[in-house]
């Protein structure tokens, strides 16, 4: 087992198979001294390289319904933490496939209250309770945001309330296991530290209206992530993600035909274009910067496509590290930066 608590292959065809069993059922057979799976887990997994902290992007879309890309949320795990990170439509399916049970998330982080980061979350809460092999979480769920993070909180435990009582009378969930530990903070700084991984809020830019919401920033044991939020382009990105590992970045990705008509105004008032993003990271040198968070509202073309995104970032940085992310696409951090496509089912 690596440094993040995930698992890295072994010739110990017997310890491979207990520890990777809750993630897919596979056969092993030993080949020439090494493991030869004829049904791969994950591969995120079965190939996880050592790491002292994992990087999962389990959505990078919007509110755009895509099933692709699902709501934006991003999972961090270190020294046996698991840290979700805005709660985006189907963030608990994509918890599922990685075989992470959900009674096993530490904390969870919100960034601002659009919907496509929140309308996860009741999901992740109330089906986490549950006894089922997949959940069984009995401690308190533990959340994390801005102000306005009780009302939210208020709100969910109403929608929820005939579950939570009648899941409570039939001795199918204990009420501590129900209930929401909602820590909120008015301004930027540490938010949490366990076990020596520290996570730190701080404000960006996501237009005049949008407040509070905030980037973050998670470190351990000389390791960076930066994930910036939705933003438009912001120096307390470049500051909290300098000389990072990983800078996870949103990016709005309007055709360059069409970035004057009105329709298009709103994406560049409330996001970073991609050459903004170059700049970013240009001025934050990050190992690695991944594009998550990707809106492209309007029509689809040469400026605008999948390798056009990485493109118009990479003029502004042409010889720094660029990545469009995917779901379900593994960051693995230690000595350097690899990255697994998900190749599980």
């Amino acid at each position: 087992m690596n440094r993040a608590g995930l698992i890295t292959p072994t010739k110990d065809v017997t310890t491979a198979m207990k520890h990777l069993s809750m993630i897919a059922v596979f056969t092993a057979a030993v080949v020439g001294g090494s493991v030869a799976w004829a049904e791969p887990a994950p591969q995120a997994d079965s190939t996880a390289p050592e790491a002292d902290m994992v990087v999962t992007l389990l959505g990078t879309g919007t509110p755009t319904l895509d099933p692709n890309r699902f709501g934006y949320s991003t999972l961090i795990q270190a020294n046996g933490l698991n840290l979700v990170f805005d709660a985006g439509r189907g963030n608990a399916i994509r918890l599922a496939q990685l075989g992470i049970p959900l009674g096993k998330v530490t904390a969870t982080f919100l960034s601002h209250y659009h919907s496509d980061h929140i309308n996860g979350l009741p999901d992740l809460w109330a089906t986490g309770f549950l006894p089922s092999p997949q959940n069984r979480r009995t401690a308190p769920f533990e959340l994390y945001g801005p102000t306005g993070l009780q009302t939210l909180v208020e709100g969910m435990e109403m929608m929820m309330s005939a579950d939570l009582r009648i899941r409570r009378d039939d001795n199918e969930v204990k009420p501590e296991a129900q209930r929401i530990n909602a820590h909120t903070f008015n301004r930027p700084g540490v938010v949490f530290e366990r076990k020596g991984v520290k996570v730190t809020a701080f404000e960006v830019n996501h237009g005049d209206r949008i407040k509070p919401s905030y980037g973050y920033k998670v470190q351990y044991n000389g390791h960076t992530v930066a994930l910036s939020g939705d933003t438009r382009y912001d120096q307390r990105v470049i500051e909290n993600a300098k000389g990072a590992d990983v800078l996870v970045h949103e990016v709005g990705g309007v055709s360059t035909h069409h970035l004057d008509e009105d329709w298009a105004k709103p994406n560049a008032n409330h996001h970073t274009t991609p050459e903004q993003a170059g700049e970013v990271f240009a001025k934050a040198e990050p190992k690695l910067a991944v594009f998550s968070h990707i809106s492209r509202p309007g029509p689809r073309d040469e400026t605008n496509s999948d390798d056009a995104l990485v493109t118009r970032a990479k003029k502004a940085w042409p010889n720094g590290r660029v990545l469009l992310g995917s779901d379900l696409m593994r960051i693995y951090v230690g000595k350097d930066v690899r990255v697994v496509e998900w190749a599980g089912n």
